[in-house]
């Protein structure tokens, strides 16, 4: 719990006001510096702007961040799967969450794979192509993330965000070199209308 009630129930405007304040982004590098002790000289040689740690305040990633991991988890690693599953029941999501999910998803997946397929061209047609479409193909997969993440909030109801922020947000840790911009996360939360 952070700041009293379930990281999962924040809301976006509260999740936003905390991760964009400059001061309190300086409050988690000093926090997350101090914790880290000997790793700190190497660890931190960039010095960034904000750390975003999911064991200290998973409340501060935003929905479409968590889901993104889940699903190019889910459809990537072949261990992902294996990792949370018994997670997955604690949070009282299905059985069959997985397929239903990759099922949810599926033009999502299917952006994501192409990104991946272009990025793994090397041949310099190949990255002329993939730098011509990035901007196109980056906005489809933004919004038909968001379409699939609330097709799977439609579906699963909020034992998602349970999962998402109770059990995949705690091992996760961003580095930002600049204080995060409400306005960029906001319309990528939106499906970058």
């Amino acid at each position: 719990m952070a700041g009293g009630k379930s990281v999962a129930a924040w809301t976006l405007d509260e999740r936003l006001a905390s991760r964009c304040n400059r001061v309190k982004a300086d409050e988690r590098v000093r926090g997350e510096q101090a914790t880290a002790q000997m790793r700190t000289q190497s660890l931190f040689a960039g010095n960034p702007a904000d750390i975003i740690s999911g064991r200290s305040h998973p409340e501060l990633f935003l929905p479409h961040e968590l889901f993104e991991e889940v699903v190019t988890g889910a459809v990537f690693d072949p261990g992902f799967q294996l990792v949370f599953r018994t997670r997955v029941k604690a949070a009282g999501l299905p059985l069959d969450f997985w397929r239903r999910l990759e099922t949810l998803s599926a033009t999502y997946v299917a952006d994501l794979r192409e990104q991946r397929k272009r990025a793994s061209d090397k041949s310099a047609a190949g990255r002329a192509f993939a730098i011509a479409g990035r901007a196109s193909l980056e906005l489809q997969t933004c919004r038909d993330r968001a379409l699939a993440l609330r097709k799977a909030r439609a579906t699963f109801g909020s034992a998602l965000d349970t999962f998402m922020y109770e059990y995949v947000a705690p091992g996760r840790t961003d580095y930002h070199d600049e204080v995060s911009d409400e306005r960029v996360l906001r319309s990528r939360e939106g499906g970058c209308p």
